[in-house]
């Protein structure tokens, strides 16, 4: 078995192409090509479907990627330490974070590091849940909250207010909460997080200590962008933060209610196991995270 012809093999499929592949490896085409012809008649299967304007791996590659496992991973990672001394920034990042977070804030700025860095790839698994980073091969996480104890490194991004929200037609026919002791009288659309031993309550503050107070929700929701359907619907008020409801409360969708009053407001932090600092690509992705957010921050306290 040849490992430089297996290495043509995952650099192919890692870069979407011969010409990528070859551009980044530094080696003609006409070598790639062959060392993946030869792979193939010694396997005696087709590793990738090929047309006219696409390949893609065959089900046959997808099986052969998959079972090379960790030491296809060695592989990949070796070629992407040698591409950082020489200063460039390519390859895959795998990310985790929540689906909330995904479109509504993180999509727009990946199209932008994209444009920049137009070599590197973005792998995202959206998932409320926190992912083993190790295990499950996650170059970055993305995660709102309080962080346990780990060895893993962290650097946090921003901070995100959290409001009570509701439909224009959720007010005109229910109005609104007075005061958090009204709650109980309103339908809300809860996170999950809300459940407590004795019920569902908001943790919700006027300018002091956060107080908990019970709340009777028609829908809980483990990811609170499922609950923007019924948001906007009229089904009940909801507790979310600003960057999540912002793309419907700009068309009018959505307004604030309960004013003076927020919720917890969550961090939202950059975690990786150490090892992944060494990385260009990442270096650059979490830098270009901390200024957006900087930028983001700035400009709404000074707006």
């Amino acid at each position: 078995m040849s490992a430089d012809d297996t290495l043509a093999f995952l650099a192919v499929a890692q870069f979407g192409g011969f010409t990528a592949a070859a551009t980044r490896l530094r080696q003609p085409k006409t070598n790639l090509v062959r060392r993946v012809r030869t792979l193939e008649e010694r396997l005696g299967v087709r590793l990738f479907d090929r047309t006219t304007r696409a390949l893609a791996l065959s089900e046959a590659g997808a099986e052969y990627r998959r079972h090379l496992g960790d030491w296809g991973h060695i592989l990949v990672r070796a070629e992407q330490a040698v591409r950082d001394l020489q200063g460039e920034a390519a390859g895959w990042i795998r990310i985790s974070l929540p689906h909330s977070l995904a479109t509504g804030v993180i999509a727009p700025l990946l199209t932008a590091f994209g444009e920049r860095h137009p070599q590197i790839r973005f792998d995202l698994m959206l998932d409320h849940r926190s992912a083993d980073l190790v295990a499950d091969d996650v170059d970055i996480a993305l995660r709102m909250g309080p962080l346990p104890d780990s060895t893993l490194m962290a650097r946090r991004l921003t901070r995100f207010p959290n409001r009570i929200y509701a439909a224009p037609g959720y007010v005109e026919r229910h109005g609104t909460p007075q005061s958090p002791a009204d709650l109980m009288g309103h339908a809300t659309l809860a996170n999950r997080l809300a459940q407590r031993k004795d019920g569902h309550a908001w943790g919700l503050s006027d300018g002091g200590a956060i107080r908990d107070y019970p709340i009777a929700p028609i829908m809980v929701a483990d990811d609170p962008s499922a609950l923007l359907e019924a948001l906007v619907a009229g089904r009940g008020l909801m507790l979310a933060t600003d960057a999540l409801v912002a793309p419907i409360a700009n068309e009018g969708r959505a307004i604030p209610v309960l004013d003076g009053w927020a919720g917890r407001t969550p961090e939202l932090h950059a975690v990786f196991p150490t090892g992944r600092a060494k990385f260009l690509k990442i270096r650059l992705f979490v830098d270009f995270l901390v200024a957006h957010f900087a930028r983001s921050s700035v400009s709404s306290t000074s707006g």
